[in-house]
């Protein structure tokens, strides 16, 4: 047998090929699934994280604007204050405390920290729906505390419904890269097998 003759790759079977085929399929099925999850878990940590960024922020603010009103001799214009902020779509509630620890004012839809966390006979928790923020609110001999209470699920609701949107777009967009893929190999392996057959 002539040197050309001898073929350049060994000879393989049509089971072994399918095999193979059905292997690499799955590989690229579960490096795709692998990766989407790890994207979307990743978003989801970023939409927390830039949900407590926002709710520091907003307690700061809020803080500053209380510090100056408790520091004059008008408290109704302190309660006038935290009652237009709790009416705010996002805030739950909102608690001013003085430097004892007293009850000053709350407004909004008051809810118990023993409530919030689920302690004692208050039934489950809903830390995972709220989130409390607490900050010290320095001014002169009215120094105190403020808690605010968000609604986590409604900040984040259209957040991780982007996401989730985005998630399974990108999926999709990574199935079908892979189908494709996988299809041009497979057709490229046959005329490249045939081609040398022919010659």
């Amino acid at each position: 047998m002539n040197f050309s003759d001898k073929p350049l790759y060994p000879k393989q079977s049509p089971i072994y090929n399918k095999i193979m085929q059905l292997a690499i399929a799955i590989v690229l099925v579960v490096v795709i699934l692998v990766t989407s999850l790890n994207s979307y878990r990743n978003n989801q940590e970023a939409i927390t994280e830039h949900f407590y960024a926002m709710g520091q922020a907003f307690l700061a603010q809020s803080a500053n604007a209380v510090s100056l009103l408790s520091d004059g001799k008008d408290a109704k214009k302190l309660k006038a204050y935290l009652d237009i902020t709790a009416q705010n779509e996002f805030v739950r509630s909102i608690h001013f405390y003085s430097h004892t620890g007293e009850l000053m004012h709350q407004s909004g839809d008051a809810i118990d920290i023993k409530s919030l966390y689920g302690v004692g006979p208050y039934g489950e928790a809903e830390q995972d729906k709220y989130a409390p923020f607490v900050i010290e609110v320095p001014a002169g001999k009215n120094q105190g505390y403020m808690r605010i209470t968000l609604d986590k699920e409604q900040i984040e609701a259209s957040l991780n419904e982007a996401n989730a949107k985005t998630d399974q777009t990108q999926r999709i967009l990574l199935l079908l890269a892979g189908i494709v893929g996988f299809l041009l190999t497979r057709g490229s392996s046959r005329f490249s097998r045939q081609g040398f057959r022919a010659s």
